[in-house]
């Protein structure tokens, strides 16, 4: 899952998931490029503040454990005092949890 990283916290070494183009749409560094201390340099010069890079961290799976959905899951609903009550609501409750789990896994 890529982690957004500011140009201060870039290693040589990361692994860039998207694309960064300038404002005139050039691409400064391509995806899937490994960083070096230079091209840190150049994304400085045109004032880059941050970019994706690739993570080991596993979101995916964790999103899915079924334990940890259940506990966010309760904490959401315990807090809110409330239940969906249709698709959308639904909808914004799984949002809720997925970002509880990420918020507090991370952190």
């Amino acid at each position: 899952m890529p982690k957004y990283v500011t140009i201060d916290e870039i290693e040589s070494g990361m692994i860039v998931s998207e694309a960064i183009v300038n404002n005139f749409g050039q691409t400064l560094v391509p995806a899937g490029t490994k960083l070096t201390e230079n091209q840190k340099k150049v994304l400085k010069t045109w004032n880059v503040p941050g970019l994706m890079i690739k993570s080991d961290f596993n979101e995916e799976a964790m999103l899915m454990h079924p334990e940890l959905r259940s506990i966010a899951r309760n904490r959401i609903l315990k807090r809110m005092n409330w239940r969906p009550k249709n698709e959308m609501e639904t909808d914004i409750l799984e949002m809720a949890i997925v970002k509880l789990i990420i918020m507090t896994t991370i952190n």
